[in-house]
């Protein structure tokens, strides 16, 4: 469950938003994958809800890294999905990061730092708003994104739901493939060598893999 205030006076925690994290395993691969699904703040065309977004985008990350700590998968790649209800998802992830951390006591978990989108149209169509509110997030270096599921066309013209469409969100789905260890020992020797270059490395290294 996320905490989105607190009330001091009544000593009141509100709550309104909850994330799912499981841990899955591929029938045929035998490979393991983290994935976490939630439903932020609603409203995303109300940008003075995104602190409130990162907030609680931030709260997941931290229950990421404590799922992944008690099930031994901090190395296991994951995938993020939900109705993120906002415009940039890029800018929502930026401002949890910075929040987390100013808290030196915060681990953040490697996704933080390798996350990529799942490229898709426009999502949601109402009388209200039309714009891409769902996402698909995923570890790049740890797996790779093989297909995407195309979407219906949505016009401001054909607002959801309809008689086709009987939610006022279109499903989004994609198709990933486990990298190889050779790939990502690769790129994690590339990150090491462009650091290590004095240029601007795209993921932080923990000592692990410096090791």
């Amino acid at each position: 469950e996320f905490v989105d205030k607190m009330c001091p006076k009544e000593g009141k925690v509100y709550k309104d938003r909850i994330a799912v994290i499981a841990l899955l395993r591929s029938r045929i691969s035998r490979h393991r994958i983290c994935v976490a699904s939630t439903h932020l703040q609603r409203n995303p065309e109300d940008p003075t809800q995104d602190m409130l977004r990162a907030r609680q985008v931030g709260q997941v990350l931290r229950a990421l890294v404590e799922f992944s700590n008690q099930h031994g998968a901090l190395d296991v790649p994951v995938v993020l999905t939900g109705d993120l209800n906002c415009t940039s998802f890029g800018r929502l992830r930026g401002v949890a990061n910075t929040l987390s951390l100013m808290n030196r006591e915060v681990v953040l978990h490697p996704f933080t730092f390798d996350c990529a989108d799942v490229p898709t149209g426009v999502t949601s169509v109402t009388m209200a708003r039309c714009m891409r509110i769902d996402a698909i997030l995923y570890q790049s270096q740890r797996l790779e994104l093989v297909d995407v599921q195309e979407i219906p066309d949505l016009t401001p013209h054909l607002p959801i739901p309809s008689a086709q469409q009987p939610s006022d969100h279109v499903p989004i789905v994609a198709q990933f493939r486990t990298r190889s260890q050779h790939h990502t020992m690769r790129e994690v020797a590339k990150e090491w060598f462009l650091s290590l270059a004095g240029k601007e490395a795209q993921v932080p290294l923990n000592q692990h893999q410096l090791e």
